[in-house]
């Protein structure tokens, strides 16, 4: 009943959660009777967790019975045969199984069908993931903070996800889904787990498998460990807390932030996966993605230096070897996006589906330079690889706030281009000096931007030295960008970005000055050659 209201009435169900008029499960109840079931109820799933090219993990929970089955084949007749697995009790008086399939063929379609007793879940179709290295174009979902609203989560996941898939079977539309933390409100409460993250998920969680990092919301609760099957090859002794894994030519990489697990022995390993990831001939993308930002324009409360940490590893690894890609988080009930300085790296922050949202004025926040785009709204971004010549292309979509709803609104699209060759060499074409007394500045002006795959200019930096050769330490600069998006208003409205206004040193002397222009696949120029401003440059 719960997916039929959603599905009739979806904006009711949006305005009724966004409101706080209501739980979804005031609606309808959080469980739905096994196709087939006399006395068993499948209360979750069956859910699909930690795909392989291999092998793949079921997931369901019953009222009782300890039987774990999963019938499987490559037909809807389920001809491979019956998996069993393992079976635990649950926090909340349930059972948990779990049973893992093997002997997968890789990029193949297979179908199933969970058992316990005499209760079926109906037919699920899956996809596995290709060999590692293959180009093969694919989608995924990423979003977090899902924690209080479960009919925001649920319109995120229906109208943000599904509704954005190509017809068909979502298990060949979308990959994977990553959710960065925060699935529940409050970790120790068992049945946060059903109400808020699996049952919204669970038109698509059966046929994609939905991967998690853990939040400050979840307590390092055994309960979140329980539900979910992630791959275990971090740390010994740390496993399921960080991780790493796979799909086509992508590395994704889960970490924990949380306050006891901000240690050296996780940065340790990030950096030796990183060295695998660089190594690999055949991962042209890394992803990251985490809980606690390092940088948050909403909410500087937020802010993680532990999360620094991991991002300088993580931009200086993918720099060394010429990677590129994008690192994930949460923990701020808002969507933010911007990108490393000097590397093809996107930052983004993938709040909220369903945390109250932070909204502007209400914290401690800051316009950073790194971001292009803050908006104070729920909303999911789906990203696209190896599709259409674009190499990853990424779009957020929203659906508003407390006080407006949106119906998955395109709010931001980005984008790379494995092996892109940066706009041509700009020329610094004027230099004069302005301003009286001390407000002296130097006005710089650019050439014509051009670009050889036709990409628009999105920046340009700007540096003054006190010579030719001693632009390593300039004595001033600017990083300008055509948009800035910061409280609802784009700072750099109507502004050039071809030009710079800089302090003019207040040393005499003469002075040198640069610029360099970026295309909106983060690929830079060359430098322009230096130009020698003279002395008349030193303010007096």
């Amino acid at each position: 009943m719960a997916s039929t209201v959603q599905r009739l009435f979806p904006f009711l169900v949006l305005f009724i959660e966004i409101t706080g008029c209501g739980p979804l499960a005031m609606i309808a109840p959080g469980f739905m009777p096994a196709s087939g079931g006399k006395s068993t109820y499948f209360l979750v799933g069956p859910a699909l967790q930690n795909a392989t090219p291999d092998a793949a993990t079921v997931m369901w929970e019953t009222e009782g019975e300890d039987e774990t089955k999963v019938e499987w084949g490559l037909t809807t007749e389920l001809e491979k045969g019956v998996a069993s697995g393992e079976t635990m009790p649950s926090r909340g008086g349930t059972v948990l199984h779990h049973a893992r399939l093997t002997g997968l063929t890789p990029d193949t379609t297979y179908f199933y069908k969970a058992r316990t007793g005499d209760a079926y879940s109906p037919i699920q179709r899956m996809r596995t993931p290709p060999v590692p290295g293959a180009k093969k174009p694919f989608r995924f979902a990423v979003y977090s903070d899902c924690q209080q609203k479960p009919g925001v989560h649920a319109m995120i996941v229906e109208r943000g996800i599904r509704a954005k898939l190509p017809q068909g079977a979502p298990a060949d539309g979308l990959a994977f889904a990553l959710v960065a933390g925060d699935i529940v409100q409050d970790g120790d409460q068992y049945w946060q787990y059903r109400d808020r993250f699996f049952e919204p998920t669970r038109s698509l969680s059966g046929q994609v498998p939905f991967y998690a990092t853990i939040g400050n919301h979840e307590l390092d609760s055994p309960i979140y460990f329980d539900y979910l099957d992630l791959p275990k090859n971090g740390t010994p002794g740390y496993e399921e807390h960080w991780y790493s894994f796979d799909y086509a030519n992508t590395h994704v990489i889960g970490l924990d932030t949380n306050e006891d697990f901000r240690i050296d022995a996780q940065l340790a390993w990030l950096e030796k996966d990183l060295d695998q990831a660089c190594a690999a001939p055949t991962t042209d993308f890394v992803f990251a993605y985490f809980h606690h930002p390092f940088k948050s324009e909403l909410w500087l409360a937020g802010e993680t230096a532990y999360t620094g940490e991991i991002v300088q590893r993580f931009e200086a690894k993918l720099a060394g070897c010429g990677k590129m890609g994008a690192y994930f988080f949460g923990h701020t009930h808002g969507y933010s996006r911007g990108q490393s300085q000097d590397n093809p790296i996107y930052a983004v922050n993938v709040g909220s589906a369903g945390g109250g949202i932070d909204r502007w004025n209400e914290h401690q926040q800051r316009d950073y330079p790194e971001f292009q785009k803050s908006i104070d709204e729920y909303g999911v971004l789906i990203v696209e690889v190896n599709f259409h010549g674009r190499d990853l292309a990424a779009t957020r979509y929203g659906f508003g706030d407390n006080d407006r709803f949106k119906d998955a609104e395109v709010q931001d699209q980005f984008g790379l281009r494995y092996g892109n060759g940066g706009p041509a060499q700009p020329v610094l074409s004027g230099a004069s000096v302005a301003g009286p007394g001390g407000t002296r500045h130097v006005a710089l002006e650019g050439g014509v931007f051009r670009d050889p795959d036709g990409d628009p200019m999105l920046e340009s930096q700007w540096q003054l030295a006190p010579a030719a050769d001693a632009f390593a330490t300039p004595v001033a600069g600017a990083w300008l960008r055509r948009e800035n998006w910061y409280r609802e208003r784009d700072t750099m409205a109507g502004v050039d970005i071809r030009r710079a206004a800089l302090p003019a040193p207040v040393s005499g002397g003469h002075a040198w000055a640069r610029v360099r222009y970026r295309d909106e696949s983060l690929a830079w120029s060359p430098w322009s050659a230096p130009v020698t401003l003279g002395s008349s440059v030193a303010a007096r």
